[in-house]
């Protein structure tokens, strides 16, 4: 049984309080007396009963009086809510009753009344007494509920939304908020499938596929930039979840939870990026692609998250560090597209690698260029150049105070707009190869020790691999030597068989021109005597005609062929090759004009003079000129060009005939090879002699149908006698 109720009676007359006593005892209240109004405030004041009656007519303070100071008496503050009915005998006072209840009483009884009437007043209002006594405590107990419910919404140590099914966020607590401030915009929340800044992100991307397919959406290690360029790594899961809105039943709408794994899954990254760029470097030997994979990973977001990285390299002299390369942007704006472009595509580390990793910097990107003009001179008496010649890091903050006289870093940093940086030696076996500076420049964010540390770990992994590819590049370089020494030692091997060759056939040569040169000079002067005697010695038919005319073609080949065999060296002299080329031009104009041929002349203009045989030349430049006009069926063109590169004169004949078959080339610097009807073969070959006695090379370039270009080369400073000296300034020309 439950605890008994105390009911205070207030009333002059005794036998109320006999009457009420009897009844209520043995109904199971517990009853209490008071007699007057004064004495009643006060146990009503100690005792604290759960019920009063209060008679209307008392000596001197009637029950309103006392209902009044038990209402608004603060002495009464504790019992001022106790439950009163109130008792008269005055008759049906409707006034009264109706200004009673208005003011609190619980119930207005007449008398006379039933004893039973009055224990069911009371009964009911005790019990509606309790009832709205639970509801209070209900209350609280909701309304704390509630209230505990909110602190952990708000205070979660993950990101809480919700959404309607149009994408309105209906909550956000505030870490979400501070996670991703953009989903609040003057102070009112977002519609995160209509606003522009979150189109095509992980956020939009998740509540349009929940409220579509009404299953949840999760993903894990997402990167995430945000306005502010916070490089994040975040966690999501979205779930649909069904609530009523005005106009619909069981609308769709999405609740998620976003958590922030950026510094575990940083560091997690950390030591695998570590791992990454080590085995990266290991496969890649060339220097730029090498520098340019250093500088990606120091700006890829889920890892280090600088905003811009540089790299400076020793120069030889060992006095400089000089600008090799530099990634990142170098304005606000060109900031902003980035971070939007990395934000759309939402690459992990290892695609940001692949993807960016192996790219050079264009042409254009400023920041290159700008790091591309920079010097640093090591000499300075600056707080960089003292660091790093320490090969320690300095760590450059923007409120670090300048010392007067002793700058924090040499000017010709100014350019790159540097604020708070972060420069890190590179350094292999205790010698300095070079610097890396990097910045969180346009993302307004402060350079962590984490950081630091880890970039100076990456720094020495990369001064290994920048010492390989430099052992690298050496190695190619000494290859590459080797590779045109082999080649310079082929050519030269097959000028010296050329050279043997032509020896024994002049040799050869020179013997038989010797044999039947006196034998052809006697028939020459029997057939010239006969010519003379005869009166139709002119006639061409006439046979005495044809043998001196034969004979004369027999005389100029022999003495072609002892031209060939015994050409002299030549004995160069300061001259001008334009100068040359106008007189020879001038001196064939007549014959060409008579074969229809145009010749176009491209001389460099203020060509300097050079050192050679002018008569050699002149017979070089006339085989190959009566060469490209002979081999004309009708009228053509003729090009002549002169050029002057790295201490070479090119001159140039080109023309528009017929072209040389390809299987001829190799035989047409032969003696005695011709396709002409009545050639001796001897022009190109004693041309390749002259010009290869001069230190140069005659090449031909030719296609069948389009036409014949040779090329003469010829050392500006030709030095007779000196041959190698001549060659090797040919080296560094491609024709």
């Amino acid at each position: 049984m439950g605890q008994q109720k105390t009911v205070l009676l207030v009333d002059d007359e005794q036998i109320m309080h006999d009457l009420a006593c009897a009844y209520l005892e043995r109904e199971g209240f517990t009853l209490h007396s008071a007699y007057t109004g004064v004495s009643g405030l006060e146990t009503i004041r100690d005792l604290k009963p759960d019920i009063v009656l209060l008679d209307y007519m008392l000596p001197r303070m009637d029950g309103e009086q006392v209902f009044s100071e038990l209402r608004q008496n603060p002495e009464y503050k504790e019992v001022r809510d106790t439950p009163v009915i109130l008792l008269t005998a005055r008759g049906s006072d409707e006034s009264l009753k109706t200004r009673l209840l208005k003011r609190g009483v619980v119930a207005y009884l007449q008398k006379p009344f039933g004893l039973r009437e009055l224990s069911d007043v009371i009964n009911n209002i005790i019990t509606l007494r309790d009832i709205r006594h639970s509801h209070r405590l209900l209350e609280i107990e909701v309304k704390s509920t509630k209230q505990h419910l909110s602190s952990i919404f708000q205070n979660a140590p993950v990101g809480i939304f919700s959404c309607n099914s149009q994408g309105d966020l209906q909550q956000v607590n505030q870490y979400l908020l501070q996670l991703l401030p953009e989903l609040s915009q003057n102070d009112q929340l977002i519609n995160v499938l209509r606003d522009e800044f979150f189109h095509d992100s992980f956020f939009t991307k998740g509540v349009r596929f929940v409220l579509q397919h009404g299953r949840s959406w999760k993903k894990e290690l997402i990167p995430w930039s945000g306005g502010q360029m916070k490089n994040l790594i975040l966690n999501v899961h979205f779930v649909p979840i069904q609530v009523e809105e005005a106009g619909l039943e069981n609308a769709k709408s999405v609740m998620g939870i976003i958590e922030d794994v950026t510094e575990w899954e940083r560091k997690n990254f950390q030591l695998k990026l570590l791992s990454q760029v080590s085995a990266a470097m290991q496969q890649t030997m060339g220097l730029r692609k090498l520098l340019h994979l250093l500088l990606t990973a120091i700006t890829a977001g889920p890892a280090l998250s600088f905003t811009r990285a540089m790299i400076f390299l020793i120069n030889d002299s060992g006095r400089e560090l000089k600008g090799a390369m530099g990634v990142g942007p170098m304005s606000a704006e060109d900031a902003l597209e980035i971070w939007n472009r990395l934000n759309r595509e939402n690459l992990n580390m290892e695609q940001y690698i692949f993807n960016y990793g192996p790219r050079l910097p264009g042409e254009n990107e400023q920041l290159n260029l700008s790091v591309l003009a920079v010097s640093i001179p090591l000499h300075e008496h600056t707080a960089l150049t003292d660091t790093l010649r320490k090969k320690e890091h300095f760590w450059f903050k923007k409120e670090q105070a300048r010392n007067e006289g002793y700058a924090n870093y040499p000017q010709s940093l100014a350019p790159l707009h540097l604020e708070e940086f972060i420069a890190v030696p590179v350094v292999a076996n205790d010698k300095l190869l070079g610097a890396i500076i990097a910045d969180n420049k346009f993302s307004n964010q402060p350079i962590e020790d984490d950081r630091v540390h880890l970039l100076s770990l990456i720094a020495s992994q990369a001064a290994h691999g920048i010492e390989k590819a430099h052992s690298y590049e050496q190695l190619r370089e000494e290859k590459l030597k080797l590779e045109k020494a082999l080649a310079e030692l082929k050519r030269t091997q097959v000028r010296l068989i050329h050279t043997e060759k032509l020896a024994a056939i002049g040799e050869m040569a020179a013997h038989v021109a010797h044999e039947i040169r006196n034998p052809l000079v006697t028939i020459g002067g029997f057939a010239r005597q006969l010519q003379k005697k005869n009166p139709d010695g002119q006639d061409a038919n006439n046979p005495a005609k044809i043998i001196a005319d034969e004979v004369l073609r027999l005389e100029k080949i022999l003495e072609n062929v002892l031209n060939f065999t015994k050409l002299p060296d030549p004995e160069p002299r300061n001259d001008n090759i334009n100068q040359l080329i106008h007189h020879i031009v001038e001196q064939l104009q007549p014959e060409f004009e008579n074969r229809n041929i145009t010749v176009h002349l491209k001389l460099q203009e203020n060509c300097p003079d050079q050192h050679f045989d002018q008569g050699q030349i002149k017979q070089v430049l006339l085989n190959l000129l009566k060469n490209s006009q002979q081999s004309f069926t009708q009228q053509g063109s003729i090009w002549i060009s002169t050029q002057v590169e790295n201490e070479i004169m090119r001159i140039r004949v080109e023309d528009n005939g017929p072209g040389i078959a390809h299987d001829m080339l190799t035989d047409i610097f032969n003696p005695f090879y011709t396709t002409k009807k009545h050639g001796t073969g001897l022009g190109l070959a004693i041309s390749q002699r002259i010009i290869h006695g001069h230190g140069g090379e005659i090449r031909v370039n030719t296609k069948i149908g389009s036409g014949t270009r040779f090329d003469i080369l010829l050392p500006l400073n030709f030095e007779p006698g000196n041959q190698e000296h001549n060659r090797s300034t040919l080296k560094a020309v491609i024709v």
